[in-house]
């Protein structure tokens, strides 16, 4: 049996170490990185493959000439690798993962059964995706969800922290009226610095300059307008807005590329969907009467939590 090989007898070929290396770190994984890689896409078995159509049969499935291709790409172009070395490599794996599932690894360790979730996943997103929609198709994308693909709300807007021997309401509002005048009220300001731009800025980002609270009042503020005080922890602030532009429909021809990831992005949650609903149909799934709900409920739930 090659398992029984003296694996530690490394020969000078450099293709041939890339692979003895790659027996060794599986065998020394005790199964699991057999799994594992078969779960990333480094092997993986046809089961609706004619045993006809296999290079290499085996009790469990077999390997055919798309996974051995798929093995040749993970080598650099300057390693000269041959098919026996390959095969041999695919085999012990094959035969690592066989082993697993008998011993329910695969069932009972929790890193494998996610690594095998995502691989799932991965592969319905790429199935999805492999198809690149015209560009007829992304036009009428875009004209269905227009509001996806707008310029950003944007602000200029100074902010004010005031005196503390100004923080009473009578003396806020007289300097908030003056504010409002686009009088001089620097007598009743304490020194504040702020990362602030001079110029127009996303209204998303300000609470990265000026905090949540400021950012939440300012949001609200038009050209000319000047906010009402805003209390944080002990301190007392005003803000005025210099300028205001709007959010606008952006061109197709400016967003294109934006219109072709959320449309793939959506394409990708449709896919995962279709297949999940597919596996839960084709399954036997029995609940517990205990829990007081049945699948239909879990089900349910499920489409419409968003």
């Amino acid at each position: 049996m090659k398992l029984s090989r003296n694996i530690l007898s490394m020969p000078n070929n450099r293709v041939e170490k890339m692979l003895k290396t790659k027996r060794v770190n599986i065998l020394m994984s005790v199964l699991v990185i057999g799994v594992i890689l078969i779960s990333m896409g480094t092997f993986q078995v046809a089961q609706n493959t004619s045993r006809q159509h296999y290079l290499v049969s085996y009790s469990g499935g077999g390997i055919t000439q798309l996974q051995l291709d798929d093995t040749r790409r993970s080598f650099t172009a300057s390693d000269e690798v041959d098919d026996k070395h390959l095969l041999d490599f695919l085999i012990d794996e094959a035969l690592l993962v066989e082993r697993a599932k008998a011993l329910g690894v695969v069932e009972s360790d929790t890193t494998i059964r996610k690594a095998l979730s995502r691989s799932l996943i991965d592969q319905a997103s790429r199935e999805a995706v492999a198809e690149v929609p015209s560009t007829a198709e992304l036009e009428a994308f875009y004209r269905n969800h227009k509001a996806l693909f707008q310029s950003a709300e944007k602000t200029r807007i100074k902010v004010f922290l005031l005196k503390e021997n100004s923080n009473n309401g009578t003396q806020v509002q007289a300097v908030r009226d003056r504010l409002l005048q686009q009088e001089n009220i620097s007598e009743y300001l304490s020194p504040y610095i702020s990362a602030l731009p001079s110029g127009y800025i996303n209204l998303s980002a300000l609470p990265k300059y000026i905090g949540p609270s400021l950012a939440l009042a300012a949001a609200s503020l038009r050209k000319g307008d000047v906010s009402q005080p805003i209390v944080v922890g002990e301190k007392i602030y005003l803000i005025s807005c210099g300028g205001y532009i709007e959010s606008q429909a952006l061109a197709f021809a400016e967003v294109k590329d934006e219109v072709l990831l959320e449309f793939q992005r959506r394409q990708r949650d449709k896919a995962l969907r279709n297949l999940l609903n597919d596996l839960w149909d084709k399954s036997s799934i029995t609940i517990t009467e205990q829990l007081g709900f049945t699948v239909k409920d879990i089900q349910q739930g499920d489409s419409t939590d968003g």
